[in-house]
């Protein structure tokens, strides 16, 4: 019976090595592939790196050692680790596609412009910084982006000939196109925090001039409307609206923002959102199970050093589960963001 129960562990052990080998194998590719468009594109220009692709080192690392720990018949660290990887991935994805989306190369070519690029503050997220920012009453972003949304929606009812003349456009795909457009310069103006002076934050975080947001909130305006009308031209009353639009986000009583820090929650979520077609799993839902390796539930421990079948049957499936849901997001961030 006990070699009976040996072989049975030994093959779900064996199943795990497998899933584990053939995503750090995809890693690599990953690493390579990023390491080509920075090669020739906005990040070198900019001398940064894309967030995933300098994350992608310790997600190696966490796989590597989820094996090892399966190994050892240790299966609740692998739940933890797993959900470590889940946020900063996460994080990782978000900063990029909002660093993308900016297109400070196409904005920053017409010299007229100043040169006054917001930080990346996602890459420098810290502990003073989220709890100046949870001490204080922030701007919900879902709430501005709907308003957001309705601005444009009212634009599209009155110049309905110029998008759709049998439709028009309904909040859902505008909802949708923000998603896809969100930008660095835009979520700050949505949801930064206002103050009069740097003094306060700036040991933790680089506030930003609403002036200097300008140029990328407009573009990410620009691209919106255009996404919107289906790559059509966008004509003079497009244009008006766009630099109206534009003046209103940032029209704000003070004199700098603080970038917001959302929660993993609202990171996780607005991935699950964005791509809740694509992905094969909720991300949100990988996040809540494992919670509960996080927390210190006696039930949680690892008590005895030798774990059921089930649990690595269990893990087994979760391992295989999580892996083609993270490796679906980073398909789909390369083939938005890179592959085009």
């Amino acid at each position: 019976m006990q070699e009976a129960v040996k072989a049975r562990v030994e093959s779900e052990k064996d199943s795990i090595t497998k899933t584990t080998e053939t995503l750090l194998s995809r890693i690599d590719e990953w690493r390579d592939e990023l390491q080509t468009y920075w090669r020739r594109t906005t990040w070198q220009r900019f001398n940064t790196f894309p967030a995933v692709h300098l994350y992608l080192l310790e997600m190696e690392s966490i796989i590597t050692n989820i094996d090892v720990l399966a190994d050892r018949g240790s299966i609740p660290p692998c739940y933890r680790e797993l959900r470590k990887l889940l946020e900063n991935l996460s994080w990782s994805v978000f900063d990029d596609l909002l660093f993308i989306n900016a297109e400070y190369a196409t904005i920053y070519d017409d010299s007229s412009v100043p040169a006054h690029i917001p930080p990346r503050p996602f890459l420098s997220a810290n502990q003073q910084w989220y709890d100046w920012v949870r001490g204080r009453q922030t701007p919900s972003f879902e709430t501005q982006r709907s308003q957001l949304r309705d601005r444009i929606y009212d634009h599209s009812t009155r110049s309905r000939l110029s998008y759709d003349d049998r439709y028009g456009i309904t909040k859902g795909t505008i909802t949708e196109v923000l998603k896809t457009n969100l930008s660095y310069p835009l979520y700050i103006a949505l949801a930064g925090l206002k103050v009069e002076t740097t003094e306060s934050v700036e040991s933790f975080v680089t506030p930003v001039n609403p002036t200097h947001l300008k140029p990328g909130v407009r573009r990410t305006i620009q691209n919106v409307v255009r996404s919107l009308k289906e790559g059509r031209r966008l004509g003079q009353l497009d244009e008006e609206f766009i630099d109206t639009l534009t003046d209103e986000l940032l029209d704000i009583e003070a004199n700098y923002l603080v970038p917001p820090f959302p929660s993993n929650n609202h990171v996780i979520g607005y991935l699950d959102s964005l791509w809740h077609h694509e992905l094969p799993s909720r991300l949100d839902d990988f996040y809540g199970e494992y919670s509960f390796f996080i927390h210190s539930y006696p039930s949680s421990w690892q008590i005895y050093p030798h774990s059921s079948i089930l649990e690595f049957k269990i893990l087994a499936h979760e391992i295989d589960r999580f892996s083609h849901a993270t490796s679906t997001l980073i398909e789909q961030y390369l083939t938005t963001y890179h592959r085009n």
